[in-house]
């Protein structure tokens, strides 16, 4: 199995959340971090109101609402990694590509 990624996750970046629950990634706010385990983090995710309503209506009811707890963060995976993953997991992470700006250096 895919190691967890080395780099740490901050509060407020960006990642890509992928689940069996929904299709493709969906973008997802880091809120907390632990000390214990830094390949881990809480999550708010941004769900698709045009294709996700079934499981909006399940988080608006939930107490965490659209808030996953203690998930994983992983590098870029490769399509049959993350299936694997998700095998184990209702919900991970990945850093997202960087796209360097033209007059990045």
């Amino acid at each position: 199995m895919k190691e967890e990624s080395k780099n740490r996750p901050t509060v407020g970046r960006v990642l890509h959340a992928y689940s069996k629950r929904w299709s493709g990634p969906r973008p997802a706010i880091v809120v907390n971090t632990f000390l214990s385990n830094e390949n881990m983090c809480n999550v708010n995710v941004f769900l698709d109101g045009a294709n996700d309503s079934s499981l909006l209506e399940e988080v608006r009811a939930s107490t965490n609402g659209n808030t996953w707890c203690c998930v994983y963060v992983f590098d870029m995976l490769l399509p049959a990694e993350r299936a694997e993953l998700l095998e184990a997991h209702d919900v991970i992470l990945e850093w997202p590509m960087r796209i360097r700006m033209v007059d990045e250096q």
